[in-house]
């Protein structure tokens, strides 16, 4: 036997991640997708593949090979950051119900703890569809955070507790919005809301 093709999967797995590493993001989906079907590389392989397409700008193409996967492995745990691009996507292209639903899925990948700006991203999902009960329950844990995601997940929760009726919640968001600078807009909006209530 040749043994040349022996180390073909390894060679084309460390080229791939110089690759990425070089942001030639094309040269690397390449060579990942060489080995996607390797035995050894094939839990790693789809998260370099997604990371890549995302890179490369190919959303659709990234959707397609995301979900595919997700739905032929759904309990493969190497698949988080699978699940993630694929409901930063919906999210980005204002597909909200299909974000909503794939940010379940990370969420449960990840039992449900969240990084801060996607936990945003999933609430405001949610404020979009109007689901403004689940969308305070969701931003609830970022909203008193004093950064830019935290004034606008309380600015989001001050207008969702309106919805649903809830004054008294709605107050100290508003507050807390308000009294953050980050973001001017949301700033002036939260005080102008505060002091109507």
């Amino acid at each position: 036997t040749d043994n040349s093709f022996l180390y073909a999967p390894d060679a084309s797995y460390f080229s791939g991640v110089i690759n990425y590493q070089q942001g030639k993001y094309r040269d690397a989906y390449e060579d990942f997708k060489r080995i996607e079907n390797s035995e050894h590389y094939k839990n790693e392989v789809p998260n370099w593949l997604v990371s890549s397409l995302y890179h490369l700008k190919k959303y659709d193409e990234l959707l397609t090979y995301g979900e595919r996967l997700l739905a032929d492995q759904r309990n493969n745990p190497s698949l988080k950051e699978v699940s993630l691009y694929v409901a930063e996507v919906y999210y980005e292209q204002g597909k909200y119900e299909q974000a909503k639903t794939a940010y379940e899925r990370y969420s449960n990948f990840n039992q449900g703890a969240m990084p801060a700006a996607v936990n945003l991203h999933y609430g405001h999902s949610l404020f979009k569809l109007q689901n403004f009960s689940e969308a305070s329950e969701q931003l609830r844990g970022i909203a008193v955070a004093k950064d830019s995601v935290g004034q606008y997940a309380a600015y989001l929760s001050g207008i969702s507790y309106l919805n649903i009726e809830q004054p008294a919640n709605a107050l100290p968001a508003f507050a807390h919005a308000a009294s953050l600078d980050f973001n001017k807009v949301v700033s002036e909006e939260s005080a102008f809301n505060h002091a109507k209530l």
